[in-house]
């Protein structure tokens, strides 16, 4: 659920700045789409002819991430929440960023039993298939997110100001999952304080990043940055494709909304490479009296 550019990114530049590049990665992005439009049919057949399992269209898939690791992140994900026991009879599911519906597929898949899940994304074709996808299906809900964004609403509501459609603790489990690594310092602040918000006292929170160490310089994979080194970016002219965070940073982002750290699984840390790898994982919940004090 990629985010825009916000007021700490980059600057206008002497060719006409974020505005004329913004325009520039809608027109392409939306070539591109179009393109994997005209495969999406190929795509569905080949998989029927293998009798391989019911998959979003390739156009929504790609829009999510890389193709390939559209169901292969998603079960490494679910590795983790079995591992940790997180998901189960019972858990009120939130996911924050949910795509086309990969968790909910793959709920189905295993068949998981759960009291309820709420799916939400800036992505309305994505929302729209899901909705077709599993009306009269088990707990889901998907909900469009309407606020401004590159992959959604060009003008609409501030996403720093953004509210998760769910009650204050009702969810057990919050998942977001390929989030973070697309939001800057202000929207990223308030999602997390959206999490820590919809948290039960007893749940979990499961979110991915880029962080890498800033004591041991800047990662090659993301050389850009604003007005804080801490926050960097892959590409100069759509910093919100990629973004990453130094470690202590971003951990003190996560102590600052109420919520405090129970495991980092590293994928990316310390990045100090080009290659992106796969995401750190973090496990998260609702801080306990005096934690702000004790990481100081």
């Amino acid at each position: 659920m990629p985010e825009p550019l916000e007021s700490r990114g980059p600057t206008a530049d002497r060719e006409g700045g974020p505005r004329l590049a913004d325009s520039m990665i809608r027109a392409l992005r939306a070539a591109r789409t179009a393109g994997y439009r005209l495969l999406d049919p190929v795509d569905r057949l080949a998989r029927r002819a293998a009798r391989k399992d019911e998959l979003p269209p390739l156009s929504l898939r790609r829009h999510a991430g890389p193709v390939k690791a559209f169901e292969s992140s998603t079960a490494a994900l679910f590795g983790l929440l079995a591992w940790k026991g997180l998901l189960g009879e019972g858990t009120r599911l939130l996911d924050v960023g949910c795509g086309p519906g990969a968790v909910p597929l793959r709920i189905e898949r295993e068949r998981v039993t759960i009291r309820s899940y709420v799916g939400v994304d800036v992505h309305e074709p994505s929302i729209r298939w899901c909705r077709n996808r599993f009306a009269g299906r088990g707990p889901f809900r998907f909900e469009l997110a309407r606020i401004r964004s590159p992959y959604g609403l060009a003008d609409a509501a501030d996403p720093a100001a953004y509210r998760f459609p769910a009650d204050d603790g009702a969810a057990d489990l919050v998942l977001a999952k390929s989030l973070f690594t697309h939001l800057l310092d202000e929207t990223a602040r308030n999602y997390m304080a959206e999490i820590r918000r919809c948290l039960s006292p007893d749940g979990f929170g499961v979110l991915t990043a880029f962080v890498f160490d800033g004591t041991k310089g800047p990662p090659a994979a993301f050389p850009h940055h604003g007005a804080d080194p801490g926050i960097r970016w892959r590409r100069r002219l759509h910093p919100h494709a990629a973004v990453a965070y130094d470690r202590r940073l971003f951990e003190t982002m996560i102590l600052g909304s109420g919520l405090e750290v129970s495991e980092m699984l590293p994928g990316f840390w310390p990045g100090l490479s080009r290659a992106l790898r796969g995401q750190d994982t973090y496990v998260v919940r609702r801080a306990g009296p005096g934690a702000a004090e004790a990481n100081r």
